[in-house]
């Protein structure tokens, strides 16, 4: 195996070609090792590999965070070379592929897909080839699949594994079995609150994805002893190590709990005697084995992963290993929209509730929408009152200014990505929902002693909130919050890199000689990869989004806090030089 670089270290002398290679016999970036494996419905095989290949144009694969559950791809093949007579393609046919950069260490890409679709004939010049589109076994499964059932104060994360474990994996077509990560209660960033599900003959990916959009993780305590809410929202997603269900919030700060949750679980052991439930612990048992004492204690996870340079591919003094770490092309697709975020409800939201049990519009008493900060402790996330037909009516509110270090952030930085006096953040009503709620009905006498004694249902009818109060506008704000800061890089092949990974990429000014980029330099969180093999030709393209800036912002407030003292301090106003409010005109620049 060959040494290990850094990516943006100088090597002199005789490492100037890299340990283990002789001189004119380096391996450069876009050299790679892959097979294709053609099965087709008898179970026969046809191989084409790099070493012998005139089959093959190219092919490509694909990961997503938030575009699709399953990994796709797909494959040119010349259309003069009788695949589809020899295999023959009708429908029924899987590619197993295998796939490495040959100068870097891991993991080798070793998986195997469905064929789905094959294009119609394409001419380029005098080429003429045809795609095959693929997709993972579990996409199949989906279709064939549907989810009639219902679930009774369950955690999210039982959800999710439940429907992934009895409709998804154990489906005769999935060849091969794919683990399902999520965190448990109790650990940094699982699922929290119990939920109640019907599902109506549903496919399961869409069941997941009903699931995932409401979930609430479980609060973290730092060893600083700081509470930290979990805001935003959860995902699902697959990458070459298999199928994900993970709270947005721990891609983009991963933590490794420390120390468990104090959770109060209950001493009874109380089954359903009766229908689909039989044998299993009752709501109220599971309900009242929720209840968390203290949260869990985590510590960070060191990242990033790796780091990217954006520099001249031919720099001198390099080994070939270092040249797998220069973004050979890059681009900035996005860095802001203002229109976007305020109608998506990034910058300000607010969230009234109707309760048609009670007949009660807004909360019932003032009280926080985050489920982990005592009611009677000061917090900027508490309910506010507005007058409506002469009645006062309590609503929530979110602002995104006020709120920024109650989300997890790319890297633990707490940069945001806009100052305090943007006219998004002023509280307008830019970005309004109203919606049902059944929040706080268990504190309510008349409602338990309706769903409870009166029903003579006291195991089964069992309130548990919509938790609507606790994501609804976090999570619109923290989505919205990842589609600023986009930036896509082309680098040489990397078989390593998957979806949901933390990298650093060094972004060169493109104003300040020698300098990295005032504000996107730094760390991103991966949310997409296409690994494009052309040949002996291995590229990777990622799109990275962060939703933080490196450099803070100058602060309308800390200014105003200093006016009129003369040689005033505005360390307050953030962490670099170019933040100076009373910068002349004859520096070089002011924010």
């Amino acid at each position: 195996m060959a040494k290990q670089f850094e990516p943006n270290a100088t090597y002199t002398g005789s490492d100037s070609v890299g340990p283990g290679f002789k001189e004119g016999e380096s391996l450069y970036s876009s050299q790679s090792k892959w097979s294709l494996i053609f099965i087709n419905y008898r179970g026969a095989k046809y191989e084409v590999n790099s070493e012998e290949n005139s089959v093959i144009l190219g092919f490509t694969i694909n990961e997503s965070l938030f575009d699709s559950s399953v990994i796709t791809g797909d494959i040119k093949i010349l259309d003069g070379a009788g695949l589809d007579e020899r295999i023959p393609l009708i429908g029924q046919e899987k590619v197993r592929i295998k796939l490495n950069n040959k100068l870097l260490a891991g993991d080798e890409w070793d998986a195997e897909y469905t064929i789905i679709k094959r294009s119609a004939t394409i001419e380029e010049g005098p080429r003429k080839f045809y795609v095959l589109d693929f997709c993972s076994d579990e996409f199949i499964a989906n279709l064939r699949n549907k989810v009639s059932k219902s679930y009774k104060s369950q955690l999210a994360g039982h959800i999710v594994s439940d429907i992934y474990e009895s409709y998804i994996a154990p489906d005769q077509f999935v060849a091969k079995y794919k683990q399902l990560f999520y965190d448990e209660k109790g650990d940094s960033d699982g699922t929290f609150y119990g939920m109640h599900f019907v599902f109506p003959t549903v496919r399961p990916f869409k069941a997941i994805n009903m699931v995932v959009r409401k979930s609430v993780a479980s609060n973290v305590e730092m060893r600083a002893n700081q509470v930290n809410a979990n805001f935003g929202r959860y995902l699902f997603y697959e990458n070459k190590f298999g199928f994900y269900f993970k709270a947005l919030s721990d891609l983009l700060h991963p933590l490794v709990t420390t120390a468990a949750a104090e959770v109060e679980e209950s001493d009874m052991d109380v089954s359903d005697a009766q229908g689909q439930d039989y044998d299993q612990q009752n709501p109220t048992t599971r309900e009242k084995g929720k209840r968390i004492e203290r949260p869990p204690v985590a510590t960070s996870v060191n990242i990033p992963v790796v780091s990217y340079v954006i520099r001249p591919s031919d720099h001198i003094n390099m080994v070939p290993e270092q040249r797998e770490f220069v973004v050979v092309q890059y681009k900035l697709q996005s860095t802001f929209n203002v229109l976007n975020n305020l109608v998506e409800g990034m910058y300000s939201g607010r969230l009234l509730t109707y309760d048609p049990t009670t007949q009660r519009i807004g909360s019932i008493n003032q009280s926080s929408a985050t489920p982990y900060i005592p009611g009677g402790q000061q917090d900027k996330r508490f309910t506010n009152k507005l007058y409506k037909a002469n009645h006062q009516v309590t609503y929530y509110e979110y602002d995104y200014w006020n709120q920024f270090s109650n989300f997890r952030h790319i890297g633990g930085e707490e940069n945001p990505l806009t100052n305090d006096y943007h006219y998004g953040v002023d509280k307008s009503e830019a970005f309004y929902k109203y919606v049902s709620t059944n929040f706080h009905h268990n504190e309510k006498m008349i409602t338990r002693l309706l769903q409870n004694i009166m029903t003579d249902n006291d195991k089964g009818a069992i309130s548990v909130d919509k938790q609507v109060e606790r994501w609804l506008i976090q999570s619109y704000s923290q989505s919205r919050q990842m589609k600023n800061i986009i930036t896509q890089i082309t680098v040489p092949g990397d078989h390593n890199r998957v979806v949901g990974e933390i990298i650093e990429l060094k972004y060169p000014s493109n104003y300040y000689p020698d300098k990295e980029h005032s504000f996107y330099s730094g760390y991103y969180l991966i949310t997409k990869i296409q690994h494009v093999v052309t040949n002996n030709s291995f590229l990777t393209v990622m799109e990275l989004a962060k939703d933080t800036l490196v450099t803070r912002l100058y602060r309308k407030y800390s200014v105003q806090e200093s006016e009129g003292e003369e040689g005033g301090d505005y360390s307050n106003t953030g962490d670099s030089e170019f933040e100076n409010p009373k910068m002349g005109m004859d520096t070089e620049v002011v924010f």
